[in-house]
């Protein structure tokens, strides 16, 4: 449950770090080093109190705790999942990535394992639903240099799923195809926030004459459990009655009152998923390439939902209030490319007739999907 300094022994294994360190010595040499000093293994019950041995070095020495940080037990070979430890370290990071160069002529530093990987974690496989993983092959060339490779590939923990792997390019090269589809520009965004506001504006009376309705119908189941209670206070009905007369108005008035809930909320997320949404996939392709992991995953959920790695394909479903967006995008964009001024702040264009045509064009999806795809406030 926690890790204690041991007086005894941390000063010797920290030792044997630094003559491991210097370059000079082999693993078993150092082992033998640290025994001579009298190094022996904590005495319990049936095993301990045995001298170092290579085995027990070589896995000191890759053990990333002693460097401060914790594997998860779950991915004890995933650097991305590792956790600081609350404990003292014995050797710095650097320390530690001296130490792999050593072992095996490569160092193992945290930030370059999450830039090799840092695809992982966005897809399933289309096959089998296990996570994609990846790993790193290394190419030794003629002229002695190395090349390193990047693959992604289903973990197959299920086992039987016969999907191959896919290289980092090809899985990058889909996946900004992904994002140029569905990416819009600054000046779309900045309409389309303003069709927003414009449908919500429209709107208003619509959803207080709702509202007027919902109140009314609680307030009269309110009347009625009110008059039931004083039939019973004035003893003109009994208990029994009443409850049987209440159970099915308290029902009814819970049903009501969360049917208003749910408007309102309804109303409020409309706002905000538009809002998002639009948000997200203006200049996706930049966002997506140097955001972290949750922002990569954000834009993908706003494009759709379920992505997977299927054949060596990249496949998404999208959301259906964005599928005539995405129709429209391409001649959109093609428009707004002709008659565009070339003002670096698009606040302060002055609309053409065209580009108003334009504007009308885009944020016509918004007014009629909004309605297709979140149904009645009602």
């Amino acid at each position: 449950r926690f890790i204690e300094k041991d007086p005894e022994r941390w000063l010797l294994i920290r030792k044997g770090f630094d003559m491991f360190l210097t370059g000079n010595y082999t693993v078993a040499e150092v082992a033998a080093m640290i025994n001579e000093w009298g190094y022996t293994s904590i005495k319990r019950a049936k095993i301990g109190g045995k001298p170092m041995s290579r085995s027990g070095l070589n896995k000191i020495l890759v053990n990333r705790r002693y460097m401060g940080w914790v594997p998860h037990p779950d991915f004890p070979d995933d650097l991305d999942k590792d956790s600081k430890a609350d404990f003292e370290a014995m050797i710095t990071e650097d320390e530690y990535n001296q130490v792999q160069t050593l072992l095996f002529g490569r160092g193992c530093k945290r930030n370059v394992a999450k830039k090799s990987f840092e695809l992982r974690g966005l897809l399933k496989c289309g096959e089998c639903g296990c996570s994609v993983t990846a790993h790193t092959a290394r190419r030794k060339l003629k002229d002695g240099s190395i090349n390193y490779h990047t693959y992604y590939h289903c973990t197959r923990k299920k086992g039987g799923c016969q999907q191959k792997v896919i290289g980092e390019k090809d899985l990058r090269k889909q996946l900004d195809t992904l994002m140029s589809q569905y990416e819009i520009s600054p000046l779309l965004y900045e309409w389309g926030l303003k069709a927003i506001k414009t449908i919500a504006a429209s709107e208003i009376d619509s959803r207080d004459d709702i509202q007027k309705a919902q109140f009314a119908t609680i307030s009269e189941i309110q009347t009625q459990l009110d008059s039931l209670v004083d039939l019973v206070t004035n003893a003109t009905i009994g208990v029994d009655t009443y409850k049987r007369k209440a159970a099915p108005l308290e029902a009814e008035l819970a049903h009501r009152q969360q049917q208003q809930q749910d408007t309102a909320n309804r109303v409020k997320n409309w706002y905000e998923i538009i809002g998002h949404t639009l948000e997200r996939l203006s200049n996706a392709t930049d966002q997506f390439r140097m955001g972290d992991l949750n922002t990569r995953r954000d834009i993908l959920l706003c494009i759709g939902y379920n992505p997977t790695l299927i054949n060596k394909t990249v496949v998404i479903t999208p959301n259906p209030w964005l599928v005539p967006m995405v129709e429209d995008l391409p001649s959109i964009k093609a428009e707004l490319a002709k008659v565009i001024t070339e003002s670096e702040n698009c606040k302060d264009l002055v609309l053409t007739d065209k580009e108003q045509s334009l504007v009308s064009h885009w944020c016509g999806w918004g007014e009629s999907n909004s309605r297709h795809q979140f149904g009645k406030l009602g």
